[in-house]
């Protein structure tokens, strides 16, 4: 059997990979490559290619990756039943080219392997996606406008319909990512279940994209929209950008500290205490989803009628959630004190040559719009401070392996010397 992992995303889906890729040639088999970047793997199998040179699924696997035939055939020929498995949520997003992809996929599997193929996926209620959504979509610089909360929906039948067109209805199962619909209430151990997989709850890797809490999204969100943002012309620019993403995801909620030098760049830091439970977490008000989910009445009808049960979800309690831009840009504002903290925590660390100059104070600009002006010229700054000096040098030497170190040493022959 083989087993296609499609998301959704924000469903745990990186739990799911990380767990599962620890079992590869135990109870499961994953294609070489889909163990370590499972979406960026069926991009380059299947659909980047197919996007930008046309050509069959054969030619691609022929040309780049020989070793996902290479798994079929070695299944084939030792009759495995071990269930493979294929995980990539990318591969539920409405995209032409992602649906071509999925064609491409599936015409490949029926050519050359004769196991049957079966899809699984998990949907998320709206309300809950569009918060997650927004959020994830600050830590990668995409906030995207607030007063715009339509941009979040997921839109199900775009996501969904297409594999039942292509692999079958009677071969693609939905889930609601509801808590009590799960296996013991966790979304790995449901799907190990579905999959005939026998999984301890010790086993499970927990989630890597850990919820922000409130502060956090509000400061990002001030800084992608006011703040100087990164260069793209730089080539380090997604890693500066990681860095100081995660530098402000535990304000207000975790200490932050420098990583032991022997263990990574300088410069680099990390969390080390988890979130206390009165950390207010971010979420969007219902008065914010609820005219969208109206909006899009007859995509959650589709939804529900093929799941056959409701995606009910508890409301968001008054008072906690987030109900427009100026509710969020306020939350930013009265965490200028945390960010001033981390600010001088960051210095204190820092030799003195390395602080740049940098000026914090207000030009002539109108009243109203000092205080969100003050606040994203401080994060510019932080930014600043958080540029490792590695990159600043430019890429670092890689340390030679113990093979070339060998070769360096070796003592040069007769022939050489004479």
């Amino acid at each position: 059997m083989i087993i296609i992992h499609a998301g959704m995303h924000k469903t745990g889906s990186s739990s799911i990979q990380d767990t599962f890729a620890k079992l590869d040639g135990d109870r499961v088999d994953i294609p070489p490559g889909c163990e370590i970047h499972c979406s960026s793997w069926f991009s380059a199998l299947f659909t980047d290619l197919v996007r930008k040179r046309g050509i069959s699924p054969e030619e691609i696997v022929d040309t780049r990756h020989r070793l996902l035939g290479q798994t079929l055939e070695r299944r084939r020929t030792r009759q495995t039943t071990r269930p493979l498995l294929i995980s990539s949520e990318r591969m539920s997003q409405y995209d032409e080219r992602i649906k071509k992809g999925l064609i491409a996929m599936a015409g490949y599997l029926r050519e050359h392997s004769e196991e049957d193929v079966r899809v699984i996926a998990y949907v998320r209620p709206p309300r809950s996606f569009m918060s997650s959504m927004f959020q994830q979509r600050c830590k990668v610089g995409l906030p995207g406008n607030l007063t715009a909360p339509n941009a979040f929906w997921p839109r199900y039948r775009a996501r969904f319909e297409e594999f039942d067109h292509i692999f079958g209805r009677e071969n693609v199962t939905l889930k609601p990512f509801q808590r009590e619909r799960l296996e013991g209430g966790d979304v790995v151990l449901d799907f190990a279940r579905e999959i005939g997989v026998a999984l301890d709850p010790g086993e499970v890797v927990p989630p890597a994209n850990e919820t922000m809490g409130l502060e956090a999204v509000a400061l990002l969100y001030v800084y992608w929209q006011s703040g100087k943002r990164f260069d793209r012309s730089k080539g380090h620019h997604m890693l500066w950008r990681k860095h100081f993403v995660g530098c402000i995801s535990g304000l207000g909620s975790r200490q932050f500290v420098p990583l032991d030098a022997h263990n990574a760049q300088p410069g680099m830091w990390q969390f080390i205490q988890p979130r206390p439970e009165s950390s207010r977490r971010f979420a969007l008000a219902d008065t914010a989803t609820d005219p969208v989910v109206e909006a899009h009445r007859a995509d959650l009808d589709w939804m529900e009628a093929r799941l056959g049960v409701p995606l009910s979800e508890p409301a968001v309690p008054e008072g906690e959630g987030i109900g427009s831009e100026a509710e969020l840009i306020a939350v930013a504002l009265a965490a200028r004190p945390l960010l001033e903290d981390r600010i001088a925590q960051v210095i204190a660390a820092l030799p003195a040559h390395e602080i740049p100059d940098c000026d914090l104070s207000a030009p002539d600009v109108p009243d109203a719009d000092r205080p969100v002006y003050e606040l994203a010229r401080r994060l510019d700054f932080l930014r600043d401070l958080l540029k490792p000096p590695a990159l600043e040098q430019g890429r670092r030497k890689k340390k030679p392996s113990r093979r070339e170190q060998g070769r360096r040493k070796k003592k040069p022959s007769r022939r050489e010397q004479g």
